[in-house]
């Protein structure tokens, strides 16, 4: 189990590692855009 989570985690090799990767980085650039659209002023 551990060196499955390990292989998904570190290695870009297979479909599910490629998904991880991709909702990770969902999750990061998710709050900017949120931080981005509140900071805007004409939104108020």
């Amino acid at each position: 189990m551990k060196q499955t989570i390990k292989n998904i985690v570190e290695y870009n090799d297979n479909q599910l590692s490629k998904s991880f990767a991709f909702f990770i980085q969902f999750l990061i650039v998710l709050p900017v855009i949120g931080f981005s659209v509140e900071t805007l002023p004409n939104l108020k």
